[in-house]
């Protein structure tokens, strides 16, 4: 057919690593052309006394290069990561955590909290 042309669309196929920290699990998903195709999950060790609850940071880096290792071929087009909360995780110079982190579930804080919560107009405070 003259003046016809044909264009071949290459669909470009990615492998996708993905990671979500929880409060009491860490996942780990490999993601093939938007699919999951692997899934991995390990329990992470919780310290809970009294108010605290708290974990390793360095468990939560070990139990992370388990499931990569694991799940993950030698090379992926893209990593995502999610985390459970917001937390300041101090190392030292070789990058090793230096004290556990409290999680979302510790209330060593509950007296402040009470005292904020209880002065006027509290529900301004951000």
């Amino acid at each position: 057919m003259a003046g016809l042309e044909i264009h071949l669309v290459r669909r470009l196929i990615m492998t996708v690593l993905t990671l979500d920290l929880g409060t009491s699990v860490l996942k780990a998903a490999l993601w093939t052309d938007g699919k999951p195709v692997a899934e991995r999950s390990a329990v992470i060790p919780l310290r809970t006394e009294g108010t605290i609850a708290e974990q390793d940071p360095n468990i939560w880096w070990q139990l992370a290069g388990d499931l990569i290792r694991d799940l993950a071929p030698e090379q992926v087009d893209g990593i995502g990561v999610t985390a459970q909360m917001h937390a300041i995780v101090p190392i030292d110079a070789d990058g090793r955590a230096l004290t556990p982190v409290p999680i979302v579930m510790d209330r060593r804080a509950q007296d402040e909290v009470d005292e904020l919560t209880a002065a006027p107009g509290w529900r301004t405070i951000h």
